[in-house]
């Protein structure tokens, strides 16, 4: 049995356990408790309604002890009370039942409900009748096994928002901590299949020992571009998967659903590389600075999303995580700082200035069709980058149908451009000298297969 199925029987267990004790300590008359409520009740009755006269119910109770089980003497007290613990044990089994199913608000309107009652029932009886039953002694015992149920449901959810708090503190943003530890039941306690967007952030130039001898400035100059990094990452939603040495990751829609998770995956990455041109331009006099670059791998795709038992941790398995990481390395071959998955880029439903780069074989040797981000929405709109896309798009034509001259010409063309990436361009041509000499199948789906240096 775990730990949070035991706090789960405890929220149940508790009160039967006070229910019990009440019972048993209304039978013994323990310390003359029950005789004593019995007579408030019965003074408050009377002075509600001076004219009842006498209207006491036979036998009295006698005070015994746990040691006076044996001799039976507690029986007299059982005879008296029988009512009173009938209605105890009816009343109780109906809470024990509501706070076991986790229906505090109901529970706590059944014991209202059901003491209203029991005292309406026995003030009814003693005006109209002249008849007298303590209701009050079982009223306290329920309200008594109700208090404790709602204190241990109380404990456990404290005890859940802080250990939610311990595993989220750090990864995501504080908006969102508020809403998880707020509304524990947001998050599924059991693994679940979510579409989810997946990022991977390489920091390259950091551990250059010619620039940087000393390991304590290495460890410096780390945190300083490491840290607002994460903080671009969990201002936009984002939940820290993990953060080592030169690299971190993040995903998207999960633990809390997030309809936009593409887009603010997009955003994160621009505003990364936004807050590393700043970092530069502040510390422009300090060269360790200058060769610090970044490489963005994003992907959207279906994944197994859960806590992890006794690490106090959330994490996301899937294909994505794969996709994202080795878009994440590719960044380097390629030139641009962000590389997306065609699945992340159609979630985005165009709304980001993405260029096609190239097609690779993904894991499965399907085609993996790879998107340059290179601006928000507004970059986008821009004639220059539209102009810039349209000749991206003739190109890979070209490639896809091995018109290699046209291709050529269109990359000749696409170089003198603004926004051109030179780097892609010699890979590419590199490429196509390569199937010139090796001509791929006529029914070749476009992704290049063979290793190119």
């Amino acid at each position: 049995m775990n730990a949070r199925n035991s706090k789960g029987i405890a929220s149940w267990l508790v009160p039967l356990l006070v229910l019990f004790a009440a019972a048993a300590a209304m039978t013994l008359n323990l310390g003359g408790v029950t005789a004593a409520l019995r007579a408030l009740q019965y003074d408050c009755y009377s002075r509600w309604h001076p004219g009842t006269g006498e209207a006491l119910p036979s036998g009295d109770l006698i005070t015994a002890t746990i040691g006076d089980i044996r001799s039976g003497a507690w029986l007299s007290n059982a005879a008296v009370l029988w009512p009173q613990l009938l209605f105890l044990a009816f009343a109780g089994a109906a809470l024990v039942i509501l706070l076991a199913r986790r229906r505090a608000g109901w529970a706590a309107a059944f014991t209202v409900a059901a003491i209203g009652a029991a005292m309406g029932l026995t003030w009814l009886l003693f005006v109209r009748a002249r008849l007298f039953g303590d209701s009050l002694s079982p009223s306290v015992a329920l309200a008594a096994a109700l208090a404790t149920g709602l204190a241990v449901r109380a404990l456990k959810r404290s005890r859940e928002r802080a250990r939610l708090s311990r595993t989220y503190a750090e990864s995501v943003a504080p908006e969102a901590l508020a809403q998880i530890t707020r509304t524990p039941g947001l998050l599924n306690p059991q693994a679940e299949q979510r579409t989810v967007t997946y990022l991977v952030c390489r920091i390259r130039g950091i551990d250059d020992a010619d620039r940087i001898p000393d390991a304590a400035g290495v460890m410096t100059l780390l945190n300083s571009v490491s840290a607002p990094l994460i903080d671009a990452v969990t201002s936009n939603s984002g939940t820290i998967a993990y953060a080592s040495a030169d690299r971190f990751a993040a995903f998207w829609n999960a633990p809390l659903e997030d309809p936009e998770h593409a887009v603010h995956a997009c955003e994160a990455a621009l505003r990364m590389s936004y807050a590393l041109a700043q970092m530069k331009e502040r510390h422009r006099q300090e060269t360790v600075y200058d060769p610090v670059q970044i490489g963005v791998g994003i992907a959207t795709g279906p994944a197994v999303a859960g806590a992890l038992e006794g690490r106090n941790s959330y994490s996301v398995a899937g294909a994505c995580v794969d996709v994202a990481d080795r878009l994440g390395r590719l960044t380097d071959r390629y030139g641009p700082a962000i590389l997306v998955s065609e699945a992340a880029r159609d979630a985005t439903e165009g709304s980001f200035a993405m260029l096609e780069i190239d097609s690779t074989a993904g894991a499965d040797d399907r085609p993996l069709k790879l998107y340059a981000l290179l601006g928000n929405p507004l970059v986008r709109a821009s004639p220059k980058f539209r102009a810039l896309a349209t000749f991206h798009d003739h190109l890979f034509q070209a490639i896809r149908a091995q018109r290699w001259g046209d291709a050529r010409t269109l990359i000749e063309q696409c170089s003198k451009l603004s926004g051109a990436i030179p780097r892609l361009y010699d890979l590419h041509l590199a490429r196509i000298a390569w199937y010139e000499n090796h001509p791929p199948p006529s029914d070749w789906d476009g992704a290049f297969r063979p290793p190119v240096a």
